[in-house]
């Protein structure tokens, strides 16, 4: 079935070729029995006649015994005269006329199915070449990183089959070219925005290691170059963590181990590294969240994310503010939200504190890359986050993982 499905189209044509030479062969017949039977009258009419000539009384006679044909004659009067052989048969020129009038109507039949079956195949090939050559250079764009050419073809046989996996091949082959490409282009913007986010806590430190080298210093002005030194060295791993993170995340190469994890535990360690800066500014916390809530998350980069949130959230809050976390869910998604009554977020800002490294009118000492970080783990774990923000009054953060893909 699949072999009548592949060359529909070529056994059509063949099946209309023979049909063609069955109509030929009916008409070459058809002619071959009129000729027939013109031979045989015009023969009879010579022999009526002739006999009428000598003898017109027995007309009336002769043309009533033309109904009796069928009849079983006695040939012996051939035989006598040598008519029953068949090289004296084909001495009548009635015969041989006929003969050659046969021999005539075969060649001509013939020549015309030939050259019909001969203009068929021709005509085969040359649209069959022409779909090859077609295929030909397809390959050669494609060779040469070229995907606008349209291989979409709908008839049903050997050479569409072959375009559809073919076409198949070259989605396949341009969604891994443009892979590639964005992850060059990711590349380049890491190395790149490495080497400017890099740029001024060397600053920094090359300063610093300057004054400790040429200036005679007591030994608290040291410590405090030293701490400072530090704190840009601190600042500086940070920095390149992160951005490598992002970028793994960028490229693809994170599996995300998801498994069912209580969200009372990923927000309570997602809260350490904010513990004592919360404690030194003062700042009040709550975590409002049911003991047995769980979802299908990877426990680590979640962690990550959410600690990115809390940390923004602290940064923005002034000192005796309050932070508010909680965690719900719904027959569609575990929601989570981390808000605050620190300084908000202006409508200008708004629309742009998860683009990479945007700061906007930010007093912190933020580099921008934290939200960015946290929104890329969320949304690659089938989340969403969505922020709400009044400037001086406050900034929510409303995060849905949900249970089915959306």
């Amino acid at each position: 079935m699949k072999f009548l499905q592949i060359y529909k189209k070529e056994l059509l044509s063949f099946c209309g070729c023979f049909f063609l030479f069955l109509v030929i062969s009916f008409i070459s017949y058809s002619l071959l029995i009129r000729e027939y039977k013109m031979s045989f009258l015009s023969n009879n009419a010579f022999v009526i006649n002739h006999i009428l000539e000598l003898h017109p009384e027995f007309e009336y006679e002769i043309m009533e015994s033309f109904h009796d044909l069928e009849k079983n004659y006695d040939v012996s009067i051939l035989k006598k005269y040598g008519f029953l052989n068949e090289n004296s048969i084909s001495n009548l020129s009635f015969v041989s006329s006929l003969e050659n009038s046969t021999r005539c109507i075969l060649l001509i039949s013939f020549l015309i199915s030939f050259f019909l079956f001969l203009i068929l195949v021709l005509i085969f090939y040359i649209q069959k070449s022409k779909r090859i050559q077609a295929l030909d250079q397809y390959l050669f764009q494609v060779l040469n990183n070229d995907y606008r050419v349209n291989l979409k073809d709908y008839r049903e046989d050997g050479l569409s089959s072959l375009k559809s996996d073919l076409l198949k091949v070259t989605n396949k082959l341009r969604s891994i070219s443009e892979m590639s490409l964005e992850d060059k282009k990711n590349l380049e913007r890491t190395l790149s925005d490495i080497s400017h986010q890099l740029r001024t806590p060397l600053t920094s430190l090359t300063i610093i290691n300057d004054v400790l080298k040429t200036q005679s210093l007591s030994k608290g002005e040291t410590l405090e170059f030293l701490e400072q030194q530090r704190g840009q060295l601190e600042r500086m791993e940070w920095l390149i963590v992160t951005l490598l993170k992002m970028s793994q995340i960028d490229s693809g190469t994170i599996v995300f181990a998801k498994k069912s994890e209580k969200i009372q535990n990923i927000l309570e360690e997602a809260l350490k590294p904010s513990l004592i800066p919360l404690e030194l500014k003062q700042i009040q916390y709550e975590l409002r969240v049911v003991s047995d809530l769980k979802c299908s998350l990877d426990f680590h980069w979640t962690v990550e994310a959410l600690g990115n949130l809390i940390k923004n959230a602290m940064e923005h809050t002034n000192e005796f503010g309050k932070i508010f976390i909680s965690a719900s869910d719904n027959p569609m998604y575990v929601e989570i939200v981390i808000e605050d009554n620190g300084s908000g977020i202006s409508k200008k800002d708004l629309p742009h504190i998860f683009e990479r490294f945007y700061k906007g009118n930010s007093k912190t000492d933020s580099i921008g890359i934290g939200l960015n970080l946290s929104k890329s783990i969320i949304e690659k774990q089938n989340g969403t986050i969505h922020v709400e923000s009044e400037e001086g009054k406050g900034t929510k953060f409303i995060i849905h993982f949900y249970k089915v893909t959306v």
